[in-house]
């Protein structure tokens, strides 16, 4: 690394969530919301149909930008806790 140069921290974030996430295109919203901002990473839907599982991993701007994004959830959807 050069001088004056800074390494970004990266850090991982495993959210569930669960709501209406069947049938309205959750999982490619998150996928579409994580690589807006910059980050890699998995999302799949859990066996009792109403959760869905987020790995991800990047900066923590990009990762607080996907969470405020998975509040508010795709057309259609229905966050909750």
């Amino acid at each position: 690394m050069e001088r004056g140069e800074t390494e970004e921290v990266q850090l991982r974030a495993l959210v569930r969530g669960g709501g209406l996430v069947q049938g309205v295109n959750f999982r490619t919203f998150v996928v579409t919301s994580a690589r807006t901002h910059g980050l890699r990473g998995n999302v799949r839907n859990l066996p009792d149909s109403r959760t869905v599982e987020v790995n991800a991993h990047g900066s923590r701007e990009g990762l607080e930008e996907l969470v405020r994004d998975l509040w508010v959830g795709p057309p259609g959807g229905r966050a909750g806790g």
